[in-house]
């Protein structure tokens, strides 16, 4: 568990960004947890559903980048680049994006709330946690970043969307599965899939 801990987890605010990452001084049995295909992290999916929060469960995904870095504000940037896909449909402040600007179907579930300029535009809900955490760790003399998704069921507990309609919840959860789903490919075209 402390593997897992330490790799995948941030100190104070904006963690799932990456930030409040933090170094384990003797870290060698943090990565040979990862050895075997990664059976270190399979240990800990023992649910096969979804539950009301991010946890490990069947769909558990793990995103290596490609490359590793000299700093670990580069490691950062790199996966933040990424990432931004689900953020800014706009190609001309990123390359590749997973829904084009002026959309934003599937990226108000990812990045809850949005507040574009359109006039009469509200994401779903107001805040939603996402269930990616990025992270950048210390390999030897380098740094690398890495994205993991926690499934999870989409606002458990709410009767009414941002918008005051009544949530249904087997809809809402079934389209936030097909994205994060939607989501996962698109992060495994710029990334490896490690599980």
């Amino acid at each position: 568990m402390r593997g897992v801990f330490y790799l995948f987890s941030g100190i104070g605010s904006r963690s799932r960004n990456g930030f409040g990452s933090f170094n384990v001084l003797n870290s060698t049995e943090v990565f040979s947890m990862f050895d075997n295909n990664y059976i270190g992290i399979k240990k800990f999916i023992t649910q096969t559903h979804p539950q009301s929060y991010s946890a490990f469960t069947q769909g558990t995904k793990v995103f290596k980048a490609k490359a590793s870095y000299d700093t670990w504000d580069e490691a950062l940037a790199d996966v933040g680049k990424t990432y931004r896909g689900i953020r800014v449909g706009d190609k001309k402040v990123n390359e590749d994006v997973f829904e084009p600007k002026h959309q934003f179907d599937k990226r108000q579930y990812l990045g809850a709330p949005l507040e574009p300029y359109q006039e009469r535009f509200k994401s779903f809900l107001e805040r939603h946690a996402k269930p990616y955490f990025m992270k950048v760790a210390k390999e030897g003399n380098k740094y690398r970043s890495y994205i993991l998704y926690l499934p999870s069921q989409y606002c458990i507990g709410l009767e009414k969307d941002r918008n005051g309609r009544q949530i249904n919840h087997s809809t809402a959860n079934s389209e936030f599965l097909k994205i994060c789903n939607e989501f996962n490919g698109f992060l495994a075209q710029h990334m490896e899939t490690i599980i």
